[in-house]
């Protein structure tokens, strides 16, 4: 009787192809960005001054702030953030407070993410949802014409890499702000899968 032998195969690692931002390619969507949608500007501050991501950022309510802190729950895992309003990014030149701030307009909201005219989808004041978000994002980067090489554009998401990438410059904990349990997890973000140069001083 033959036995029969089963070898353990082990299942290629799926290879990421998703490009990195930078902060130019940044700056440069975000110029048309805000030009076309405040509240995407809005949007796209509070994603790389806070570190988080596109579900928690459009559910970011003024009420959220107390003791000079925004505090999150992370809709992912349930980590509770409380970020000062005096956290800066030096490399844009926003702090939170700042950005805070400028979400709030002439419309009357709950949301620091929301519709500031009335629209044919949406009341004034409304909240701007996660796939609304999504969906211009991807217009205003198409629209800046970047070359995204060989790999598939970068989507609202990256933003949160290239948030954790200019905080550590800066000395900032990264695991904290992203609500990271592992710093495994956070140098996965920090990876900029070869996209700019490393410079030797």
């Amino acid at each position: 009787m033959l036995q029969m032998l089963t070898l353990a195969t082990k299942q290629p690692r799926r290879k990421i192809t998703r490009q990195r931002l930078n902060l130019e390619e940044w700056k440069r969507i975000f110029a048309i960005a805000d030009a076309n949608h405040r509240y995407l500007g809005n949007a796209m501050l509070l994603a790389i001054v806070t570190g988080q991501r596109l579900g928690d950022i459009s559910k970011m309510k003024f009420s959220d702030i107390w003791d000079d802190h925004l505090h999150v729950i992370q809709e992912k895992t349930g980590s509770k953030i409380a970020i000062p309003l005096s956290l800066r990014c030096d490399a844009i030149d926003w702090c939170l407070r700042d950005v805070v701030a400028r979400c709030r307009d002439y419309a009357v909201s709950l949301y620091m993410v929301h519709f500031f005219r009335a629209t044919s989808m949406a009341e004034r004041g409304a909240q701007v949802k996660s796939n609304t978000i999504t969906m211009n994002f991807s217009k205003a980067r198409d629209k800046a014409e970047i070359n995204w090489g060989d790999g598939t554009p970068a989507t609202f998401h990256e933003q949160r890499s290239l948030s954790e990438r200019l905080y550590e410059t800066q000395g900032v904990d990264t695991k904290k702000l992203l609500g990271h349990k592992s710093q495994r997890q956070t140098d996965q973000y920090h990876d900029d899968r070869g996209k700019d140069w490393i410079r030797i001083m």
